[in-house]
């Protein structure tokens, strides 16, 4: 299987698509951890389908109203809530599973067994509202059967994610990260348990603006998160950001917006991956529009990109991927 990452901030996770924001109960906070579903229009999704209408492959997501429902467990918003009275079975096709687990207010075992291969998990108790584990796994293509079993507490299970067939597109983008926060925090949940053929990084580039530190220092944390790519032996790319509407300067950032575009290609030249540049096809595209214009057409927030311009990412992200391996994808 050919297991396309796509990594990056909120742009990454979907904010800016229609209906993203709305469907989270209780409300999003900012760097939110939950998941988003497949059904919306962000670029990851986008993309996904993309490259399985090329390929032929599929996935398949359980949101937690119906594993509760398949578990006969209340949900208890986000989760289904499971306990030792409600296992819960959920059969699937395909060689990566994911599913993530929301940390209860207090200490939680559970196991979760494939295919009669068991693992034991201890959850701890959670830090925040907004604690989330995110599990990955492994496994050779084909017909299989998840269960969990809750050993002590309550194991609010949020989501699960399988994908099948020779091209898996997956979402590893967490909001509010600044390029070297999200190295630290999410490497091994988010990134090296894929075990990635491809990455497709976004460039992180408005959090890294926003925290504070100069171009050359995002540069150079750039740079790093890049060759930190390519040690996993997977093809990298790296995706430039959308221009932002508003202030390009602001008293807590350290130099205009451009500066630090400028600075995440030359972090892309540095690192000898590709660019697939964003930034300029969305410049092109608005050049003889007014400031309100451009806003309109390609902006939901001067922060992010609306679902057109979601389009756009996924076009350009497509077209390294069917040039990497030769796919018909348009």
């Amino acid at each position: 299987m050919i297991r396309i990452l796509c990594t990056g901030d909120s742009h990454t996770w979907g904010q800016g698509a229609t209906g993203v924001w709305e469907s989270l109960d209780p409300p999003p906070v900012a760097g939110d951890l939950r998941l988003t579903a497949f059904c919306h229009n962000g670029y990851v999704n986008i993309l996904r389908r993309m490259i399985e209408r090329a390929t032929g492959s599929t996935s398949c997501e359980w949101e937690a109203k119906t594993l509760a429902e398949m578990a006969g467990a209340p949900y208890q918003p986000p989760a289904a809530a499971l306990t030792a009275a409600t296992p819960l079975t959920v059969p699937f096709t395909g060689a990566l599973l994911r599913f993530e687990v929301k940390c209860d207010t207090s200490l939680t075992a559970f196991s979760w067994t494939v295919d009669g291969n068991t693992r034991q998990e201890r959850l701890p108790a959670a830090q925040s509202d907004n604690d989330y584990r995110l599990f990955t796994h492994h496994l050779t293509e084909g017909d299989h059967t998840l269960t969990f079993t809750v050993q002590n507490g309550v194991c609010h299970l949020y989501r699960v994610e399988s994908y099948s067939g020779m091209a898996a597109v997956i979402n590893a983008g967490v909001g509010s990260q600044p390029t070297a926060r999200y190295q630290e925090t999410f490497w091994d949940s988010h990134i090296a348990a894929v075990k990635p053929t491809l990455v497709l990084a976004e460039a992180h580039t408005v959090n890294d603006w926003l925290s504070g530190v100069t171009p050359a220092q995002y540069e150079k944390q750039l740079v790093r998160l890049l060759t930190n790519y390519k040690q996993l032996d997977a093809a990298v790319a790296l995706l430039t950001v959308c221009p932002i509407g508003g202030a390009q300067k602001r008293p807590d950032t350290a130099d205009d917006f451009t500066a630090f575009v400028e600075a995440s290609r030359r972090a892309a030249e540095t690192a000898s991956v590709p660019l697939c540049d964003a930034h300029a096809l969305f410049t092109r595209m608005t050049a003889e529009m007014s400031a309100d214009e451009k806003a309109a057409y390609l902006l939901d927030d001067d922060w992010h990109p609306n679902e057109r311009g979601h389009a756009v990412y996924a076009q350009l992200a497509a077209q390294w991927i069917a040039q990497t391996f030769s796919l018909t994808i348009f």
